[in-house]
């Protein structure tokens, strides 16, 4: 009867530390992988401004351009001259300024973000092939070795959403980001 009860205590141990170590690499894996978040799309009007500072170049080739401000994060296709994605992180609080850092990791087709002054725990990255944004703890950031060169430029005539334009230095071309989903 006592070797009984043991074996009971002793398999119901097991069992309670098969589970604990389950959910902690469950947890472990699922911080790796990264939590996946929303996103908001931004609305951007014909005459909206566009504040004090021209958006940022993160990303640009012959067929692409990535680039952000205070409005969110976009992504204009050269090739058929419209804007094919458009988004603000959610309930991350996104500025236009020197507290954040936005890049592009061409490896891994991806945007990362992060900011200085309001998320101190965690960095973000949207992912282009798969349109996902994810949530990543800061101890899995990692500078990127090869960042994009940037050789375009952008400019506007009254400051207005409609008249940004960029000139790609690969392409040539002037175009006008904001033209393809202004309302």
């Amino acid at each position: 009867m006592e070797n009984r009860k043991i074996k009971r205590t002793l398999l119901f141990s097991v069992v309670i530390i098969g589970l604990a170590l389950l959910s902690l690499y469950t947890y472990a894996a699922s911080e790796k992988v990264g939590k996946e978040i929303s996103y908001e799309i931004p609305q951007v009007v014909k005459d909206k401004n566009l504040g004090a500072e021209l958006p940022f170049i993160v990303y640009e080739s012959e067929h692409q351009l990535v680039f952000y401000n205070y409005m969110g994060i976009f992504i204009y296709d050269l090739d058929s001259a419209a804007m094919v994605k458009a988004f603000i992180p959610a309930n991350l609080q996104f500025y236009h300024d020197q507290a954040t850092a936005v890049d592009f990791d061409k490896e891994e087709k991806a945007i990362r973000i992060y900011n200085f002054s309001t998320q101190n725990d965690y960095f973000y990255v949207y992912h282009i092939n798969d349109d996902k944004f994810y949530q990543y703890p800061i101890d899995q950031w990692q500078e990127i070795q090869d960042k994009p060169k940037v050789t375009g430029r952008m400019d506007t005539s009254d400051w207005s959403a409609w008249n940004l334009f960029y000139i790609s230095e690969l392409t040539g071309e002037k175009y006008y980001p904001f033209r393809s989903i202004v309302k």
